[in-house]
């Protein structure tokens, strides 16, 4: 993106105190950013240009990382860890993966102790966790709870089926009870309390009909990177909806966040002070104070899982920035212990450039092979007398807090209810695409799935991904199988006029089962879909019921429903 849409200083508000300023309106350009060091890593625009893993992970590392979710899924895991009996069992299961050598066991079991003690007090623990992670827990939200946003939204669920155009459609799979893309501001045609004033929780029915009505964002601002692009385009003769500058931001429309102020002084207990668009707040005051629960519940494991800046939140657990050949002079501490390219090629070992007790505080500056220098040959870790300046910085931890850092300003959350349901003529589901959730404009920095209620579905996982460093100005290539191999490229690169190109960077992660009960939580630095399932018995209907919460970048302020009176007539 171009340095000229990073306004360093400029102030948004739809407080209703004053007029709307904000991104699109006020005299804000709807593609104003604030710099990466001043917010959170946000979803499609940071995923061209913001945070990446760096290094890419070996495929060691994500066994150990795949090895330690599929184990924190295991009853009373957290206990288990600690008795030499059912590790010695995990030891097995662990060890039928060849990418899990001793090293890399022990290094997952002393990681696996410090998450167990973490888990006692947070009651959460955070998987696939390599630069991003996924807050997964199984208990913060009370089965009493569960129970009953099961019963109070089948009651929703009721009254939706009696709008037509709520109807789920023959063979549909995935039902939506309440949609954040149904009535959002469209600009050119929504109304907007521009010059102060709000729409309020408790009277917004007398603010029907009021407002000016938006004016549609000019496309290519002066000195965007839109207008760049949009030359370019316009140079090299494609249309314009294959800009990538251009498909991030809308111009059409936007979802309306309700707002959520922190109520109290210190802990994280919510309220919801303007409506949820498409839940009405008097028919459904019961599930707005249930909604409140969650929000508060979240908002600890969005804490863990946001990304500052372009700052992971997990040290890289094994670094390098190439493969390791048995043919060269490597010492003792690279001898082979297996191979698996012609008795050549050994995967990159956890504790060879630092130890464990060394990645938890963050020393894991040190390479097994350093980044390319044109120069010279590649520098083993393991080899002193050969060993040059490091390129990478140790890891520097961080702790987010968002009930003491917008306390005083509150959050902004979108808000879907929706189902997976699968019978006889549409079994089984045909999965998803990757996706971020929302567009730029939504700003969205993070996401909470809880599933309240599934039944008769089998092997139902959620899928992520990142995006990962890959140039081939960092990494030492060698033979390309034993470059994929390492860290794990799912396409080759490719020669052409100017040379080599590397593969797409992106790694994915793993997967994380969804189960009844489950909350799952993810910066929007990841990527995420679902796979293909089916029915877990043939013989009757299965369904996968969650709740979606998407939290606004609080460092920005979008239009909400504070700010647009209600549009639904049926209100």
């Amino acid at each position: 993106m171009n340095r000229n849409n990073y306004i360093r200083e400029f102030t948004m508000d739809n407080s209703g105190q004053s007029p709307l300023k904000i991104p699109g309106h006020g005299d804000i350009s709807l593609f104003s950013e604030l710099p990466k060091s001043s917010r959170f890593h946000q979803g499609s625009n940071d995923w061209e240009e913001g945070w990446e893993q760096k290094p890419r992970l070996t495929a060691r590392e994500l066994a150990m990382i795949g090895l330690t979710n599929l184990l924190t899924d295991m009853p009373n895991w957290h206990i288990d860890v600690f008795n030499d009996k059912y590790t010695a069992t995990w030891h097995e299961i662990a060890m039928k993966d060849k990418l899990i050598s001793e090293k890399a066991w022990e290094w997952c079991l002393a990681e696996l102790r410090d998450k167990a003690r973490l888990f006692r007090t947070k009651n959460r623990v955070l998987n696939l966790d390599a630069g991003a992670c996924v807050s997964k827990s199984d208990t913060a939200v009370s089965t009493a709870l569960m129970r009953e946003l099961n019963m109070t939204i089948e009651e929703l669920r009721a009254q939706s089926d009696k709008n037509d155009w709520q109807l789920p459609r023959r063979g549909q799979q995935v039902i939506n009870v309440v949609d954040p893309s149904l009535y959002p501001l469209v600009y050119g045609k929504t109304k907007v309390v521009l010059e102060g004033g709000k729409v309020g929780l408790n009277d917004f029915s007398k603010s029907y009909g009021h407002g000016i009505t938006t004016e549609i964002p000019q496309v290519h601002p002066k000195g965007s990177n839109v207008a760049g692009a949009a030359k370019k385009l316009k140079r090299v003769g494609f249309p314009f909806c294959n800009d990538e500058d251009l498909y991030r931001w809308s111009t059409n429309y936007q979802w309306l966040p309700c707002e959520v102020e922190f109520d109290g002084t210190s802990d994280t207990s919510v309220r919801i002070t303007s409506y949820i668009n498409n839940l009405h707040p008097f028919k459904n005051k019961g599930l707005y104070g249930m909604i409140e629960q969650l929000i508060q519940l979240f908002i600890e494991s969005w804490n863990d899982c946001l990304l500052k800046g372009e700052h992971g939140r997990v040290p890289t657990r094994i670094r390098t920035y190439g493969t390791v050949d048995q043919k060269e002079e490597l010492g003792k501490s690279l001898a082979p212990t297996e191979r698996s390219h012609e008795n050549d090629f050994k995967h990159p070992e956890p504790g060879t450039a630092f130890t464990y007790e060394e990645w938890k505080e963050g020393k894991n500056g040190k390479s097994i092979i350093d980044q390319a220098v044109r120069e010279g040959l590649p520098k083993y870790a393991c080899c002193s007398e050969t060993r040059h300046k490091d390129f990478d910085n140790d890891y520097e931890f961080y702790s987010i807090a968002l009930q003491e850092s917008f306390r005083g300003k509150g959050l902004q959350v979108f808000l879907q209810i929706g189902s997976v349901e699968l019978g006889e003529r549409n079994d089984p589901f045909s999965g998803s695409d990757w996706d971020i959730d929302g567009t730029q404009s939504e700003h969205i920095a993070a996401t909470s799935m809880y599933f309240y209620d599934v039944q008769n579905i089998a092997n139902m996982q959620i899928y992520f991904r990142e995006k990962t460093h890959l140039s081939e100005s960092a990494y030492h290539r060698s033979e390309d199988d034993l470059f994929a191999n390492t860290f794990v490229t799912e396409e080759d690169g490719y020669y052409d006029d100017e040379g080599f190109h590397f593969p797409p960077a992106t790694q994915d992660l793993g997967s994380i089962v969804v189960k009844e009960g489950r909350l799952l939580s993810w910066s929007n630095a990841l990527r995420y879909k679902l796979e293909p399932f089916t029915r877990g018995s043939l013989t009757g209907p299965g369904n996968a019921k969650f709740i979606k919460l998407m939290l606004v970048d609080p460092h920005y302020r979008i239009c909400s429903t504070r700010n647009v009176p209600s549009q639904r007539r049926d209100w």
